[in-house]
């Protein structure tokens, strides 16, 4: 049996109403988020009850499975590229990877390879683009995984030496 510890009701409210007009939705995303970002462990009926409480139209659309798709933003082409990995091939042998432009959702890279999971396949993957298209975005998405960070440390890198603004590049 895990340790319980008293949960102020007060700051849950309070940190509530803040998460939940900020976009945080559905109650165990709500759960999480509490307990990742505020350390605040609450249990499900308290969750329940705050969401229910902050954002009864979402939990009418939810039961309703009516849900408003997000609305995405990028300032211009080249401002964010997101990219992922598909491993659903991978019993035959074949690992993809992709990047994708937010703005205009141009393919910047769709790679096969027999693994897309080695940080360096990936790395050279992101090179090859910035060289070919002269620039780096002012941002990247990607999932945390592991194949990624080398990118991460790559465009850190390049975005605080880059002085050179080309093509909407930074």
């Amino acid at each position: 049996m895990g340790l319980h510890t008293e949960v102020d009701l007060d700051a849950v409210f309070t940190t509530a109403q803040m998460e939940i007009q900020n976009g945080c939705s559905g109650l165990e995303n709500f759960r999480r988020t509490l307990k990742m970002k505020y350390h605040m462990n609450i249990t499900r009926s308290i969750s329940r009850e705050k969401v229910k409480f902050f954002d009864a139209e979402g939990v009418k659309r939810r039961k309703q499975r009516r849900l408003r798709m997000r609305q995405y933003f990028s300032k211009s082409p080249n401002f964010v590229w997101h990219f992922d990995g598909y491993d659903k091939l991978k019993p035959y042998g074949i690992s993809i990877h992709g990047c994708i432009d937010g703005f205009s959702r141009r393919v910047i890279w769709l790679e096969a390879d027999v693994t897309n999971k080695r940080p360096e396949v990936i790395a050279e993957y992101y090179l090859d683009a910035i060289q070919n298209l002269n620039g780096i975005p002012q941002k990247i998405r990607a999932d945390p995984g592991t194949e990624n960070g080398i990118i991460a440390t790559f465009h850190a890198f390049m975005k605080r030496y880059n002085n050179a603004v080309t093509l909407g590049f930074v």
